[in-house]
């Protein structure tokens, strides 16, 4: 055996390591995957369009929370992931809030009170500058408020108590942490 079955034998031993690290690493990650989802289960917040979140919302009498987004933000990303992947986070929108999804660089129409806009329009319109941002809407589509950039799950669990709650009405955000914190 010369030079060439030297070369043929040492490629075989990187590809033979090669597909064993491809496949060390493949059931890696279906274990990975597979055992979050057993932790958090299917249970996603179930988001929907603008339009049929407002109709949602007027029919059920629950707020609507926007999340605006864009596909290159990875504040945005990590937020979905983290935030928005919270048990508590999810099981409290997908029980108080109707949720809503608005992609802030989509050319995609969409009807706020009657007039057609759309996506970026419409969040620039609420005067998005930063992702991710969200606003909180009324069932009647009127804006409460717009909260920029990323929020942590409890922090967020806050906010949305506040909200739902209707004690942004009677209260400032600060002095409501203040009473909770008691």
């Amino acid at each position: 055996m010369g030079a060439k079955g030297n070369q043929e034998g040492t490629m075989k031993k990187k590809l033979t390591f090669l597909s064993l690290v491809l496949f060390v690493a493949a059931i890696s990650f279906a274990f990975y995957t597979g055992a979050k989802d057993e932790k958090k289960g299917d249970k996603e917040i179930k988001w929907g369009s603008f339009e049929n979140g407002a109709k949602t919302a007027k029919s059920s009498s629950k707020k609507i929370i926007v999340d605006v987004y864009t596909d290159w933000c990875s504040w945005c990303k990590k937020m979905d992931k983290t935030t928005y992947g919270n048990d508590e986070v999810i099981n409290y929108i997908s029980k108080n809030f109707v949720a809503v999804r608005l992609n802030a660089e989509s050319k995609n129409k969409t009807s706020y009170l009657g007039q057609n806009y759309t996506e970026q329009q419409l969040a620039q319109g609420f005067g998005i500058t930063g992702f991710p941002s969200t606003i909180f809407f009324d069932e009647n589509q009127n804006p409460i408020t717009v909260i920029p950039g990323y929020i942590e799950g409890q922090d967020f669990m806050n906010i949305l108590k506040f909200i739902n709650e209707d004690i942004y009405k009677t209260k400032s955000f600060e002095d409501y942490i203040k009473s909770i914190k008691k």
